[in-house]
Parts: structure tokens; C-alpha cells; sequence
């Protein structure tokens, strides 16, 4: 009796567990003219550029067309990434001189899906991961200071770009200059205002920044280019992490985790090879990981693990996906 009632317990703890995302769209899936047929001529659902023209890459894009290939993942023309959630992520100089411009930015805002209130805590992530250099671009640079910046007011490239406010919300303090991994941006902040709209990029003068140059280039280069996927604002400090699905795709990899909660063992099955899997922390400490060499399903024994509630990461040869696990002894 004991169990079953600290089993439905962490139940009901876990619908709760995963606040909602204030922001839309939030991993670049749905495109306001379908997929992208140019570098920069599709912006995502919900997404508006603020200054400048940030780009958007997606799986559907056409790599056969050199114009359509510079958004392809996973390769495209600023380099090699594929995503860290779903199909699809967007792109944006973070600064750098492009033509005559020396101190060149862009911006990629939202209006989030309801206004954040006075007072309150919010908790603010995404994940970036810099550029190198495609069959179109070579970046020279990374920098420090990608960070989230919000305000009350809505911006357009053309009729009203944000001009640098020297100063973010969230920021990242370190030099990001991981061409491989997603690297995760995070942080906190009490709303002083009732903000409405959240904007993405480095928004601090050039003076303020740390640049390091890392691929260099004789003629020069653009500067530091970052890719950006899985932005969320929420008030709690873990935001929902499920993956997006598009059920309208019939090849979609199906992926089942039974039972759960779980005491001794845990199942996975896919209906694409497994490549692994992984027990998480909410912390982000990595307890365990199987991989099954090749199956289509893996069990992972959770014996020596605590009570609680974890986030399964699975690795397909179709995509990565992340599920909440109960743990009951």
C-alpha cells in the first residue's frame, strides 16, 4: 500500500514537474511558407527577425539545389549540425563585419504566448552551437554573450530593427566555440516588467565582448555565427523536454518506454535501430547508458537507483528524444 501510494504520489508530481513554454514554436518545426526555399526567405512560425535577416535550416529542405542547400541539415552553408530537437533550428550573426557594416548583428524575437507577470521568477534556456564553415560562409570567430533579452515592444528588420540595448536578461558569460556539441544557455531572472516578447543574439557592444578567433581565414571573415534550437521560458526550472513530433509525417520514428514508473528494469523499444540510451538527473548528471549494438529494443536495469523522477534520453538513427521516468522502490 505504502508504495503504490509514494508511486502515485510522483505521479502526480510529474504532471506538474514540466511548466509550460511561454514560447512558440520552440524548436523552429512549423514554417510560415512551408519549408525553406532560400537562405533566408522562410522565417519559423511565431518568429520574427528583429535586425537583420537570421536564417532557418530544416531537414525537408532540397540539398540537390545549391540555393535551397545553403538551410540543409545536416549540412549546409555555414556548416555541420543536425538538430538538437525535432527537424529543424534557426541561425543568426552574433557579430562581425558583413560588407561595410563593422559591427553587424541579428536578432530573432517571438511574442511569447502570454505576458510574464510582475515580480515572478522565470527560467530561461536554449541551446546554441557555433558555426564553422560550409559550402557558402567561413566563420572566423566565437564569442561570449549570446543571451535572451526581453521587452514590451515588437520589432521588425525593416520598419523598426532592435538597435544593441548593450544589455540582456540571460547571457551566456563564456566563449562558445563548440562546432560539434549544443551547448546550453540558462538562467533566471524576477520579471520587472509584464514583457511580452523575447529576443535572441548578443546584445552587448563590441567593447564589452570576448572574441577568439577560430578558424582564420586570409581574406578575413564574418565573425562569430550561431545555430540555435530548444528555447524556453518558463517558471519552473525544468521546461518541458519532449521532443516534437509532426504526425503528419507517416515515416516518424516511433519510439515506446515501458513500464513506468519502473522499479527493476526499464524497457525501450523503436521502430529505428537504437543506437543508446541514457538516465539523467534533472541536474544534468548522467547516472547510466546502455548501447544495444544494432537492436530495435534495450532494457536498462535501474537496481541502486533512488526513488524519484528522471529523464530517459533516447538515441535513434532517426532522431533523439527524452521521456520522464519514474523510479518507485
Amino acid at each position: 500500500m505504502t508504495t503504490r501510494f509514494f508511486s502515485l504520489l510522483l505521479l502526480l508530481a510529474s504532471s506538474n514537474l514540466f511548466a509550460q513554454n511561454l514560447v512558440p514554436n520552440h524548436s523552429f518545426e512549423e514554417f510560415v511558407d512551408g519549408c525553406p526555399s532560400t537562405f533566408n526567405g522562410t522565417v519559423a512560425l511565431g518568429w520574427e527577425r528583429w535586425a537583420q535577416s537570421p536564417d532557418l535550416f530544416s531537414t525537408c529542405v532540397d540539398p540537390q539545389n545549391f540555393s535551397d542547400s545553403l538551410g540543409w541539415v545536416p549540412w549546409n552553408g555555414l556548416g555541420y549540425q543536425w538538430p538538437a530537437d525535432g527537424e529543424s533550428y534557426a541561425g543568426l550573426f552574433a557579430h562581425g563585419q558583413v560588407g561595410a557594416t563593422e559591427n553587424f548583428r541579428e536578432y530573432l524575437g517571438c511574442q511569447l504566448l502570454e505576458p510574464l507577470e510582475l515580480g515572478e521568477t522565470y527560467y530561461v534556456s536554449f541551446k546554441i552551437s557555433s558555426a564553422e564553415f560550409g559550402h557558402y560562409y567561413w566563420i572566423t570567430t566565437a564569442c561570449n554573450r549570446m543571451g535572451a533579452y526581453f521587452t514590451t515592444q515588437d520589432y521588425h528588420w525593416q520598419q523598426n530593427p532592435l538597435s544593441i540595448p548593450n544589455f540582456a536578461h540571460i547571457y551566456e558569460q563564456n566563449i562558445v566555440s563548440d562546432t560539434e556539441n549544443w551547448v546550453t544557455i540558462s538562467g533566471s531572472f524576477v520579471a520587472d516588467q509584464a514583457y511580452t516578447h523575447m529576443g535572441l543574439g548578443v546584445f552587448y557592444d563590441f567593447d564589452s565582448l570576448d572574441v577568439i578567433v577560430t578558424h582564420p581565414h586570409p581574406l578575413g571573415g564574418l565573425g562569430s555565427y550561431y545555430f540555435i534550437d530548444d528555447v524556453c521560458v518558463s517558471r519552473f526550472p525544468v521546461c518541458d523536454v519532449a521532443t516534437y513530433h509532426d504526425e503528419s509525417l507517416s515515416t516518424r520514428n516511433e519510439v515506446k518506454m515501458y513500464p513506468n514508473p519502473a522499479r527493476d528494469l526499464v524497457y525501450v523499444e523503436s521502430s529505428s535501430t537504437i543506437l543508446s540510451i541514457g538516465l539523467q538527473e534533472f541536474s544534468g548528471k548522467w547516472i547510466r547508458s546502455e548501447e544495444p549494438h544494432g537492436s530495435n529494443k534495450i532494457s536498462m536495469d535501474l537496481s541502486g537507483i533512488p526513488s524519484g523522477i528522471y529523464i530517459l534520453e533516447i538515441r535513434t538513427a532517426k532522431e533523439l528524444e527524452r521521456k520522464k521516468l519514474v523510479v518507485v522502490r
